[in-house]
């Protein structure tokens, strides 16, 4: 989130599978600080619900200009 000045959200779903494998939930999502403002309950199936501002994401990209340490890299 961070690094890519973005909001995240992160999904899980809850129960087990055929194959036996166990999933806890805890979505959440997180601002462009890194800060979780939408979390799930864990082993609870849920909805989460978070308020995301277009205009705090270009506030947040004008103090920290992250984009401008970009890595240069090639994709051949």
């Amino acid at each position: 989130a961070i690094e890519n000045q973005a909001y995240v959200a992160g999904c899980n779903r809850v129960g087990s599978d055929g194959n036996g494998c166990h999933y806890r939930g805890d979505s959440r999502v997180i601002n462009p600080q890194g800060e979780i403002i939408a979390t799930a309950d864990a082993h609870q199936a849920t909805r989460i619900d978070a308020e995301l501002s277009m205009a705090a994401l270009r506030e947040y990209r004008e103090k920290f200009p992250a984009w401008q340490d970009a890595d240069e890299f090639r994709l051949w």
